[in-house]
């Protein structure tokens, strides 16, 4: 299986995302005027402090989908995660969420850092996000109150 490998630098935490995740992700850019955002949730493994990111949901028809704006309904993406969990045998678990946004290089807005700092506080463990842009990603790891970048390791890892 192919994946990208991340690092946050300050912990050394290492990041592995499965490349149908990022496929996924690329299929809903907001490359034309009128697209909306698109998102969903991240599913995978956690080893040890690290993760793997192996799957993610597609917008589900209950989502609210504008330009600048995405929100996810529960409704589609619970059941989703459930039978995930349920045919990995516990596995692979929810581990984050991710959008898009309608910017080459996305940022987090003032919405996504108050929003994912109360989902760290719901979740009480480290999450991942991704923001889904025009000419590539944006990759976050929440720890507590923090928001930490990821950065793409320029040297192969070994699978975690």
């Amino acid at each position: 299986m192919r994946h990208k490998s991340l690092i946050e630098p300050y912990s050394k935490r290492l990041v592995l995302v499965n490349e149908e995740v990022l496929a996924l992700i690329s299929s809903y850019r907001q490359s034309t005027p009128d697209g909306c955002e698109a998102g969903g949730i991240l599913m995978g493994k956690r080893r040890g402090e690290h993760f793997e990111i192996t799957f993610a949901t597609a917008p589900q028809p209950k989502d609210s989908r504008s330009r600048c704006r995405f929100t996810r309904h529960p409704g589609g993406h619970q059941e989703i995660a459930e039978e995930r969990f349920r045919v990995t045998n516990g596995e692979e678990n929810y581990i984050g969420e991710w959008h898009t946004h309608p910017e080459n290089h996305p940022t987090p807005s003032t919405i996504d850092t108050r929003d994912w700092k109360r989902l760290s506080k719901i979740h009480r463990v480290p999450l991942l996000v991704i923001i889904g842009g025009i000419q590539a990603n944006y990759f976050g790891l929440l720890a507590g109150s923090q928001i930490h970048i990821l950065n793409e390791c320029m040297t192969g890892i070994p699978r975690l």
